[in-house]
């Protein structure tokens, strides 16, 4: 007798996998069997009805605190009206107007404020219930706009990224003291060079501020050109030696740099701020998507794969 090996697997009908409302597409257990854009429809509706439950609720209450006040004002008119004939019978006529006046207006004041105090929680209440819709209906427009929607950052966002603040220019211009002095103290050990050397720079960098227009490329090979031609002067014109004129030129390129870094990295001609704000939105917009969403096993109590999850967020 021939003993034969089978191979057993787990077998998926292919109708457990689809979208339970039959639309044709995938569905998936996070958004209980739906597929996103049939569970998009069927979470508003929920939501939709959900918010017409709390208006009928509000509604409703709102009828019966006046029902109430209804009520109440009829009662205390009754009251009203018997005491006024016993005090009729006790008091002269004068002394029964003023207590008649001065009960109706007390009666008045408290049932205008009682009057006011209600219309004031109901009204708190709409409102309360309108800010938690709006702030459902602006999370879910949040989790479903289209990526190339969420992409775009706003007008307003470019301009507070472009805009530095206080303690970024400060620490800026410290750093350009710091970078000035040293090259200053640097160039005296050159003596008469080191003072021509001082303001070929200065001739430099006020050229380059009336080229802002320039594109990168541009300022770089006029950078290029200016080191170029430093370095010739110092080899040919001051006889300086090979050595010194290597460190000179390091030197001359960190004071250059460091005096053109706010103009040359990230400047206005350029939409750097805007690639960098619009992949933030687009990883901030997709927060919501979990392991469990993408069927992928990720045990991140596992050294090697919480480090390969790390490596991964980085490179986002």
């Amino acid at each position: 007798m021939s003993l034969k090996s089978e191979r057993r697997g787990i077998h998926v009908d292919q109708s457990e996998l689809l979208c339970k409302k039959g639309c044709g597409y995938y569905g998936n257990p996070a958004w209980q069997g739906f597929c996103s854009k049939c569970w998009r429809e069927e979470y508003h509706k929920a939501r939709q009805k959900q918010i017409q439950e709390d208006w009928e609720l509000a509604e409703r209450l709102q009828r019966e605190e006046e029902e109430a006040y209804a009520s109440s004002q009829s009662t205390q008119g009754a009251q009203s009206l018997t005491f006024s004939k016993f005090e009729e019978k006790k008091t002269n006529e004068k002394t029964r107007k003023v207590t008649t006046v001065k009960k109706f207006f007390t009666a008045s004041s408290r049932t205008g404020a009682k009057k006011v105090a209600q219309e004031k929680v109901v009204k708190q209440g709409q409102l309360g219930r309108e800010r938690n819709a709006d702030n459902i209906l602006r999370d879910l427009k949040e989790i479903f706009t289209p990526s190339w929607e969420l992409a775009s950052p706003t007008e307003a966002e470019i301009q507070e990224a472009k805009a530095p603040s206080p303690s970024i220019n400060r620490q800026a211009s410290i750093e350009t003291d710091r970078v000035s002095k040293e090259f200053i103290e640097f160039l005296k050990t050159y003596h008469k060079p080191g003072q021509d050397i001082y303001k070929q720079c200065k001739l430099f960098l006020d050229t380059m501020n009336h080229k802002r227009d320039l594109s990168i490329e541009e300022q770089s090979e006029c950078a290029q050109d200016f080191y170029q031609n430093v370095a010739e002067k110092l080899q040919t014109r001051w006889k300086v030696p090979p050595e010194k004129v290597e460190k000179a030129m390091d030197q001359i390129e960190k004071y250059i740099m460091t005096r053109q870094y706010k103009y040359v990295f990230c400047p206005e001609t350029t939409d750097d701020e805007k690639k960098d704000l619009a992949v933030q939105k687009r990883i901030r917009a997709l927060h919501w998507v979990t392991p469990q969403m993408l069927c992928v096993p990720v045990n991140e109590e596992i050294p090697e794969v919480s480090d390969m999850v790390v490596k991964a967020i980085t490179g986002l």
